[in-house]
């Protein structure tokens, strides 16, 4: 018995010498070979020089100071530093880094724009024995002075993980912004502006040996985006101007928002490009007049689900940039035809559901750029008092003469049609309507020839 368990232990101090050698190692490597390999990064782009400087140094810890220079962005030069505390162990190497306020010209930079100083923290984490790595990003929220108001701005996150250059798990979060005007119309701030939980997902890829970057999808996600403010505020009233209604107010806010797109590469470049998402929007213009709140107009659990086959995407933005001719470019990086693809767009109106379902593809003339070969097909259906609500007084008698043709349907409580598009053949629910297009284009004309005939008499 007591062999096994002093093999056991012999193992396991092994194994531990090992370890705490490999921290060593890798303090000792950080040591030697840190400038060299800073040098190279240097060399091989010229988007940032960056520099270090040693503080103080131990067996297992180094401290020191990273100064980042970009020479050519959109503004200028921009400078900045941090301090940096290296940490090596049995099981990973740590770098937490914190900027030094005023230190460069970045905070001079913020401040000529009207920003405060913005605090910055971060972390890099490498595990050699689980082949990850992990590194975040940190701002602090701050105050920002508008002329009108004020605005709270929050703080940011960005994570990004992963076991190689093409396993990247990248996260963006930001709680939010909170915005009030400092008038007051009828008892109110002039406006409110809420902005909550921002958050941005995506997988990139980097190719190491041709520099490129590609992403394998994103997703956009926030929680609430509403804005409430007074119309008279709107249209450049002020609080005491002598007006008919001064508790005018709109309102909008658009709640749960989600929206993913992923892309999947086919032949020869080209990409098919499938997006989905979701939100609850509720709208009312005014929200309160004569004192009294309107209710919100809803369109709730509106989602959709659609693709487009396919698309040179990469080609395409890197072609645009130098382009003379921008729809040129656009044109040449579809495939031929293009399919789009609406598999839902659907919303609620008082509870109530219209949809959307449908297909269609075309191809480009590549001399005169017109759509050609055009197809399409539609599935829709609506509640009947959503349609009247929206369909004219004059259009009520077409609605009427579709639904005794049969190109519209009724259940009583829906409409519903079929749209379809071929070439120049249009049907609803297969009943031929382009003698109807046709007649109302004519009745158009004559209704223009009757007005000049008039204007010539005066």
């Amino acid at each position: 018995m007591r062999k096994p368990i002093k093999l056991l232990a012999f193992i396991l101090g092994f194994l531990l010498c090992i370890l705490i050698a490999s921290a060593f190692a890798a303090s000792y490597i950080f040591d030697s070979k840190f400038n060299d390999a800073l040098r190279l990064v240097n060399e091989r782009q010229s988007y940032a020089k960056i520099q270090y400087k040693p503080v103080s140094s131990s067996l297992l810890s180094k401290k020191g100071k990273v100064s980042i220079t970009v020479p050519d962005s959109p503004v200028g030069e921009i400078r900045a530093s941090f301090l940096v505390d290296i940490t090596f162990s049995v099981s990973s190497f740590t770098v937490k880094f914190q900027k030094e306020n005023y230190d460069g010209n970045i905070d001079e930079l913020l401040s000529s724009i009207g920003l405060p100083v913005i605090d910055m923290t971060g972390e890099v984490n490498f595990y050699p024995w689980q082949l990850k790595g992990d590194a975040n990003l940190r701002t602090t929220g701050f105050e920002l002075n508008l002329e009108d108001g004020r605005c709270r701005i929050g703080d940011t996150v960005t994570t990004v993980s992963g076991r190689s250059l093409n396993s990247i798990d990248a996260l963006f979060s930001f709680s939010g912004i909170n915005c009030r005007g400092q008038d007051i119309y009828s008892g109110r701030e002039a406006y409110n502006l809420v902005f909550q939980n921002l958050k941005t997902k995506a997988k990139p890829k980097f190719n190491l040996s041709t520099k490129k970057l590609a992403l394998d999808s994103f997703a956009i996600t926030f929680d609430e985006l509403s804005a409430d403010a007074s119309t008279l505020y709107l249209i450049g009233f002020k609080p005491d101007d002598n007006v008919k209604d001064k508790t005018l107010r709109d309102s909008f806010s658009v709640k749960n928002f989600n929206v993913e797109v992923s892309f999947a590469n086919k032949d020869a470049g080209y990409q098919k490009i499938s997006s989905n998402g979701s939100m609850d929007a509720y709208f009312a213009f005014p929200r309160i007049r004569e004192g009294q709140t309107v209710p919100f107009y809803d369109l709730s659990k509106l989602s959709y689900e659609s693709s487009i086959d396919s698309i040179n995407l990469m080609n395409l933005i890197k072609t645009i940039k130098h382009s003379d001719d921008p729809m040129q470019s656009v044109i040449s990086n579809l495939s031929k035809p293009v399919k789009v693809n609406l598999e839902n767009f659907s919303f609620l109106h008082n509870g109530k559901e219209t949809k959307f379902q449908g297909e269609s593809s075309l191809s480009f003339n590549a001399n005169d750029k017109k759509p050609e070969n055009i197809y399409l097909k539609l599935f829709a259906k609506s509640p009947v008092d959503f349609v009247d609500e929206w369909v004219d007084s004059q259009y009520k008698v077409g609605l009427e003469d579709y639904l005794r043709s049969g190109a519209i349907s009724s259940d009583g409580g829906n409409y519903s049609t079929v749209l379809e598009l071929n070439g120049n053949k249009i049907t609803l629910n297969g009943v031929d309507i382009n003698s109807d297009l046709n007649k109302s284009d004519e009745d158009e004309k004559h209704l223009k020839k009757d007005l000049t005939i008039n204007l010539d008499d005066l």
